[in-house]
């Protein structure tokens, strides 16, 4: 990684990397929404508030697309799991 990387990590813990690092427990984060250790909805949320580079709502609108063919209740749970990896790190609650 270049110097002025910065990482988004998922874990519970600071694991003193070299680099600046965002941690999220997205792990948890999905089991509470999705019932099931899956962590890239959850992961481009905090993405989008670690960066500034796309919106939520944006990753919503590509989640609809990609996710189409889910039901209807799985779609919710995925833009929830989205929003809540969002708020978390824009909530400033991580670990920096």
């Amino acid at each position: 990684m270049s110097d002025g990387g910065k990482l988004l990590v998922n874990a519970t813990e600071n694991l003193e990397l070299t680099h600046e690092a965002t941690y999220i427990d997205a792990t948890a984060i999905a089991l509470r929404i999705l019932k099931v250790p899956i962590i890239n909805t959850v992961m481009l949320g905090a993405f989008a508030a670690a960066t500034d580079l796309v919106s939520p709502e944006s990753l919503v609108k590509g989640a609809q697309l990609i996710l189409s063919r889910f039901t209807d209740e799985k779609l919710k749970a995925n833009y929830e799991a989205i929003r809540a990896g969002y708020e978390e790190v824009k909530s400033g609650k991580t670990l920096h």
